[in-house]
């Protein structure tokens, strides 16, 4: 069922991705997201924990309009993924380890 919701191209990713998580019970953004990942790794980034802490503490968070929805967050930090894989000249998966290493040293400021 995931898959289904997920790898349809034909439909906007907002959308694919809000059904994703509003359907498959326990399916949330980094299940999704790794996912989509997973699928397609040099269009798709992960959005977990992890990544989202650190992209907070780098200052670097996206800004949605009030009331957005995860999957226009999911489709706002994806964007900035891609940016900053191709600024760094890095694919998604060498920036989402990068991601741990910054939430790793976090406790040591």
């Amino acid at each position: 069922a995931v898959s289904e919701y997920l790898r349809n191209e034909q439909e906007a990713l907002v959308k694919r991705y809000d059904r994703a998580v509003q359907s498959v019970p326990g399916l949330g953004k980094a299940g999704a997201t790794a996912y989509l990942h997973i699928v397609a790794p040099e269009q798709y980034g992960v959005w977990n924990s992890v990544a989202e802490n650190s992209l907070r503490r780098l200052g670097l968070w996206p800004r949605v309009g009030r009331g957005a929805s995860e999957g226009q967050y999911y489709s706002a930090i994806n964007r900035l993924l891609l940016q900053l894989a191709a600024t760094l000249n890095v694919d998604l998966w060498t920036l989402d380890a990068l991601w741990w290493v910054i939430d790793d040293n976090q406790g040591d400021q």
